[in-house]
């Protein structure tokens, strides 16, 4: 006869507990788990884990083990999700591993993208009518080779520090774009706000068909995050101005003409293809993965109202008139000031008596993201 026994871990330390939870709204009196909401159930249960590999550590312990959540986000308010995440990454920091599936952007993060992995849905080659999953992830390393063939001087981006670049950027809105069935990078809030409404109008409805609309605060900051969704595989389309200043006295370029450059370069397109000058023009990125540019003349206000003068009628108001109410109700406090919300309060204005009108650039951005999603 032989005799074992079962060593002490985490599965075992759960089921021989019996857990009461203390509210101090309602005296402190003991709640047993059953009775609460199963957001509230997770993370106590999360609670208990964390504790669990804190105290390990602290005896000195080697922490093994994997912890796997299927959608975490489920019950949680948006700021619990953020908490929840942050706990999440200080449970891998003790030496568990933690996987995730998630429909969040709360539980992805641009700073470390090395950890996503991007799940999709494709048709199989071999099996018509079907489909099957694939994987994609990218590396540090991976992401360093392509910032190289894309315009990045040698030495300028390395393993060490690639992800600084991120971290210093990063937000709840770009994070977004790992769920998006197709992805439009724009420079600022204006184009942001505003250009989904106009989209909306010649019947593209972002919402409905996965499409995000995000703005990088930044024409500089275009080519960073190009980089990154593209070797995501993010179908996508890039727009912005070609808003520039020139040379300086002395010839050096001036900062709005080296964004210009700095743009040409990362596309493998000659300054002459962004510096065009007419209203509007679309190319086609020549450096991986290609790429849909759409560059305006003027910038994004300016291209929008040359557009409605040009097709409104004498019995519709005026842009600056409609402008002029948005300034009203919206009461910036300087010229760049809430620029967004006025865009898109103008956008909404114009709906309500033209619910057709779109600007001809974003009725050819509408075709472009139509057609990569295969409906027209």
């Amino acid at each position: 006869m032989s005799i074992d026994f079962k060593p002490f871990t985490p599965s075992n330390y759960f089921k021989t507990m019996h857990i009461l939870a203390s509210d101090p709204n309602q005296n402190r009196r003991d709640i047993d788990l059953d009775e609460l909401g199963e957001g509230t159930r997770n993370l106590i249960l999360l609670a208990l884990l964390r504790s669990y590999a804190v105290n390990l550590r602290q005896y000195g312990e080697e922490i093994r083990g994997i912890l796997a959540l299927e959608e975490p986000e489920i019950y949680l308010h948006p700021q619990a999700q953020r908490n929840l995440f942050r706990i999440l990454r200080e449970i891998v920091s003790t030496g568990l591993q933690v996987i995730i599936s998630t429909h969040s952007n709360n539980f992805v993060d641009t700073e470390f993208f090395d950890s996503i992995g991007l799940v999709r849905k494709v048709d199989d080659p071999e099996n018509k009518g079907c489909q099957h999953t694939t994987l994609t992830l990218v590396s540090k390393a991976e992401l360093v080779e392509h910032c190289y063939r894309t315009g990045v001087p040698e030495g300028k981006a390395t393993i060490e520090n690639i992800t600084e670049y991120y971290k210093s950027t990063s937000n709840y809105r770009l994070n977004e774009a790992f769920f998006a069935r197709f992805l439009i990078l724009v420079e600022g809030e204006t184009e942001e706000l505003a250009l989904p409404e106009y989209l909306a109008a010649v019947g593209l409805n972002c919402d409905q068909k996965g499409v995000s609309v995000i703005a990088v605060q930044g024409k500089n900051q275009i080519p960073k995050y190009w980089r990154l969704f593209g070797k995501f595989k993010i179908p996508m389309l890039v727009f912005f101005d070609n808003d520039d200043d020139g040379v300086d006295a002395k010839g050096s370029d001036n900062q709005k003409r080296k964004s210009n450059k700095n743009l040409a370069s990362c596309f493998g397109l000659q300054l002459e293809q962004i510096l065009h000058g007419k209203a509007w023009d679309v190319v086609t990125s020549e450096n991986e993965p290609a790429t849909p540019i759409v560059i305006l003349g003027k910038e994004f206000e300016t291209a929008v109202k040359q557009d409605y003068e040009n097709t409104r009628t004498e019995r519709t108001p005026t842009y600056e008139k409609i402008e002029e109410e948005a300034h009203n109700i919206i009461k910036p406090v300087s010229k760049n000031q809430a620029k967004g919300l006025i865009a898109r309060y103008i956008a909404r204005r114009i709906h309500s008596f033209m619910p057709d009108y779109a600007p001809q650039f974003v009725k050819r951005i509408a075709e472009i993201v139509k057609e990569e999603l295969g409906f027209y």
